[in-house]
């Protein structure tokens, strides 16, 4: 991204989405990969909720192939609420609910900020 310019917004711009929020709850609690009869997982009534923790900039320094930077943190927690109905078909057949189902999930962007006088390569025919 461009550099940051003395009394500009330096907050993040854009918070996670709801598919990488749910992406991000997939790797914690998986629903895919169940044995159809035998174990299945749904999800219904999602709702998510997206809360900014915190948002700083690291001091410039050097970055190998790239020069002078800044990291720009953005932390996120991200609370999903949802009715889970598991249904397990061995060695007894049954279904569990639970209508008030919450997972928390943290998200992290992070992304550089270009430092000083930046040269982008291109000649004075642009």
């Amino acid at each position: 991204m461009g550099p940051l310019t003395s009394g500009g917004p330096t907050v993040a711009l854009d918070p996670p989405s709801d598919d990488e929020v749910m992406q991000a709850m997939e790797k914690v609690r998986p629903t895919a990969g169940g044995l159809p009869m035998l174990h299945e997982v749904q999800r219904n009534n999602v709702r998510i909720t997206k809360e900014k923790i915190a948002d700083y900039v690291d001091p410039p320094r050097v970055y190998p192939l790239l020069g002078p930077a800044q990291l720009h943190h953005a932390h996120y927690k991200c609370t999903v609420y949802y009715s889970e109905r598991t249904r397990v078909g061995w060695p007894v057949p049954h279904t569990l609910e639970n209508q008030d189902a919450q997972e928390v999930i943290y998200i992290d962007h992070n992304h550089l900020h270009m430092v000083g006088n930046v040269d982008t390569g291109r000649g004075s025919n642009y």
